[in-house]
């Protein structure tokens, strides 16, 4: 699982639920899909499991991410996957009130 690995690398915060999975139908029957962002923005607005939460990162190898979320962003190469780089990026990032 995602929990399992991301602890592996040393996370010790919780995966508490899953982005939904947003599409649509036009015309002529032609399916498209929704940036991975708004699914993120959809989850942070309307997911029980998401009220209240103000630190978060987005892990993700796709860049289509609102603006507003630039900074929470963090893109995950597709090839490399999790480095020691990008984990101590996105640490440093939770922690910044720390600092």
């Amino acid at each position: 699982s995602l929990q399992k690995l991301l602890n592996k690398k040393g996370f010790t915060g919780e995966i508490i639920s899953l982005t939904p999975h947003l599409s649509f139908t036009g015309l002529e029957g032609y399916h498209f899909s929704v940036p991975r962002g708004s699914e993120i923005k959809a989850w942070l607005q309307h997911d029980d499991k998401a009220v209240g939460v103000t630190d978060y990162v987005i892990l993700d190898d796709d860049s289509d991410m609102l603006l507003c979320q630039r900074e929470n962003y963090f893109r995950v190469d597709g090839y490399c996957g999790l480095t020691p780089n990008l984990i101590y990026r996105v640490k440093r990032f939770l922690n910044k009130d720390n600092l």
